[in-house]
């Protein structure tokens, strides 16, 4: 049912509650390695979800763990042009939530459309049995310096509004540390879109980034869980020669962590024999690459140089 709010109101109401499936694997993950770590993320209940604003398409995928009401990880394949102009951050409309999590829960195998929208309050209480509400965040800021986190970070698709505010869903964030999130992980985003547009202009590459440990429900209050650390994931690989180098990044999420740093860059390997009892991350390609970090080497060598260099520091 679509409401539309008339005397006085600035916006309509998309209460559309229901399961709408899509299959967005193929889009979103490296053939033959759809939803990697479902398996072993430790994360409870989780469900696939297709990322959209309601009657838009799907931009990404999310991982989500309808027990802790955080991700397990959000990604995709990406893009950057070093010379696309850019829109601004969009109001960020945090009230807003997912109609697919507003009924009757997804199976756990079948990816679905989120269908982000002002469902409107009364519908709040229904939509909060699967999904964050953004009175769980409200105030935590202040009382205990926690922010809401993106995992796909809006800047990453800011070259098409549309993408970058279907990144505005609690869905799509976890519960991060302020001087961490503000600080030491807005210069990892920010070194990995200018390397984006200055080495791969154009091309795609793979990137999830997701949680790993947790630390307890941010208060006694507010349901969603604080996670440990967070760890963003990366692969580039060229399909005609073969090509192919990948990462992944592991950084407590404390608010004593105001750097990122080339010490926390390990492999793919590494990543999942160390926090996943060998579950891959990637498909055999990405996970195992043939160059290593590439030209990531380089960087992660003279991190602090590169974070100037970049304009990242």
């Amino acid at each position: 049912m679509r409401v539309f709010l008339l005397a006085g109101a600035v916006s309509a109401v998309d209460w559309v509650p229901g399961v709408n499936p899509v299959n967005c694997g193929a889009d979103y993950f490296r053939p033959g390695a759809e939803w990697p770590l479902e398996s072993v993320g430790n994360a409870g209940r989780t469900v696939r979800i297709c990322q959209n604003r309601y009657g838009n398409p799907h931009y990404y995928a999310t991982l989500f763990s309808i027990d802790d009401l955080i991700p397990v990880y959000s990604g995709g394949k990406f893009r950057r042009y070093s010379h696309e102009p850019t829109f601004s951050r969009p109001t960020s409309n945090w009230h807003h939530l997912l109609n697919g999590l507003c009924a009757e829960l997804p199976d756990a195998k079948t990816s679905f459309y989120g269908n982000l929208a002002s469902v409107g309050s009364a519908n709040y209480e229904t939509c909060h049995q699967w999904q964050p509400i953004d009175e769980d965040y409200l105030g935590n800021n202040a009382e205990i310096k926690i922010d809401r986190g993106h995992l796909v970070p809006s800047a990453i698709m800011n070259q098409n509004e549309m993408a970058m505010k279907t990144t505005f869903t609690l869905t799509n964030v976890a519960p991060q540390s302020s001087n961490f999130n503000q600080r030491a992980w807005n210069q990892l985003e920010c070194m990995v879109r200018k390397f984006m547009e200055r080495d791969i202009d154009g091309k795609d590459a793979w990137i999830y980034t997701g949680t790993h440990g947790t630390k307890g429900w941010m208060n006694e209050d507010n349901p969603a869980k604080r996670n440990f650390e967070l760890f963003p994931s990366f692969c580039y690989t060229d399909d005609a020669t073969g090509y192919t180098y990948s990462w992944v990044y592991y950084q407590e999420n404390e608010n004593d962590q105001t750097m990122s740093s080339g010490d926390l860059f390990m492999s793919a390997e590494t990543f999942s024999n160390t926090y996943y009892d060998g579950e891959p991350i990637f498909d055999e390609t990405c996970q195992r690459p043939n160059t290593g970090y590439g030209p990531w080497y380089g960087l992660i060598m003279d991190w602090d140089a590169y974070l100037t260099r970049y304009s990242c520091k």
